[in-house]
């Protein structure tokens, strides 16, 4: 025994009171330890119980504590998370850091009054921030200070003109506020910067087909023609009757999806929302346009086949009725 207790570290003349702490000791840095390798490989979940367990041992651990947080953000707990981020931004009011992660996880919880009390006194420090700014104006955008909030806004984006998130919050705020020609100002700097990101594309399109306009429909038809089969592109875009009568050509291309892949709900349910509205004033425009611009959807790229692959023998699938075979992503 005694070998042993020379070999892992272990003094020979401890009390039996100092041999437990010593081992509560191990046990909590054992699982903190293999908490921090759990969430670096993606096992949140396991992280979050071996923190847990960990804080059973040593409460007041701070560390572990602002790795749980971390967990739970990770997770979208932000309820859970917001307790522990408050008792570490107050222990350390000098982490920048840890105070915007505070700031956001208000915003994740819509809690804009605390939230724009905090990033008022973190301005007073940190003016030159732009994120401590952008979080400004979400807590007045969310309480109605739109003025404030666009202010705000443009001073970060003259900080920092790159930052995409302060400039769809604007785009945001100013629709809000009724001036669409600004609002598309922005989507279209995002746009130009991001051509094949579906968010900027379609809330562009909103915008152009609530102006009416005939070059903003053109321009709205034109900008809808990406990937016109794929649910997560076409669900959204259904919310404007005039959008919808864009859509209408996809319809199509969901009812072939309903026949080959009965079991996606999701897509049924996205031909049902699809069919054009024949109240819609400017529906015949609408799909000479979107007809004019549409552009074939893009293929599947062909899988390796092996002798003993399973693909082999899968039945063919019936062709699109459009001509173009939408991308099916494996869940």
């Amino acid at each position: 025994m005694s070998f042993l207790k020379k070999l892992f570290g272990t003094p020979e003349n401890l009390s039996p009171e100092e041999e437990a702490q010593a081992a509560a000791r191990r046990n909590f840095e054992t699982l903190r330890d293999d908490g921090v390798r759990a969430m670096q490989m993606g096992e949140v979940p396991f992280a979050l119980k071996c923190f847990e367990e960990a804080l059973n041992i040593t409460p007041g651990d701070r560390r572990t504590q602002a790795f749980k947080a971390e967990a739970h953000l990770r997770m979208g707990q932000y309820a859970e998370a917001l307790p522990l981020l408050k008792a570490l931004a107050n222990d350390e009011p000098c982490n920048h850091d840890l105070q915007l992660m505070l700031l956001q996880t208000l915003g994740e919880l819509q809690e804009f009054g605390e939230l724009k009390e905090r990033a008022a006194a973190l301005l007073a420090a940190r003016a030159d921030d732009p994120r401590v700014l952008y979080f400004a104006a979400e807590a007045e955008h969310g309480l109605g200070e739109d003025i404030w909030a666009v202010a705000h806004l443009t001073q970060a984006l003259n900080l920092r003109p790159d930052y995409a998130a302060a400039r769809l919050l604007r785009a945001d705020v100013l629709q809000s506020m009724g001036q669409t020609a600004e609002a598309l100002d922005d989507m279209r700097a995002l746009l130009a910067d991001d051509i094949e990101n579906e968010t900027y594309l379609l809330r562009t399109a909103r915008l152009l087909a609530a102006q009416g306009q005939e070059d903003g429909l053109e321009e709205a038809a034109r900008l809808l023609r990406v990937r016109p089969c794929t649910a997560t592109a076409l669900t959204p875009a259904c919310s404007s009757s005039c959008t919808r009568s864009i859509l209408s050509t996809a319809t199509p291309c969901c009812s072939w999806a309903v026949s080959t892949k009965p079991p996606r709900s999701a897509t049924r349910l996205l031909r049902s929302t699809t069919r054009p509205s024949t109240s819609c004033p400017t529906l015949p425009r609408l799909t000479a346009a979107a007809a004019a611009c549409a552009t074939p959807c893009t293929t599947k790229p062909a899988r390796p086949t092996t002798s003993k692959s399973r693909w082999n023998s899968r039945p063919k699938q019936p062709p699109c009725p459009t001509g173009n075979t939408p991308t099916w992503k494996t869940a």
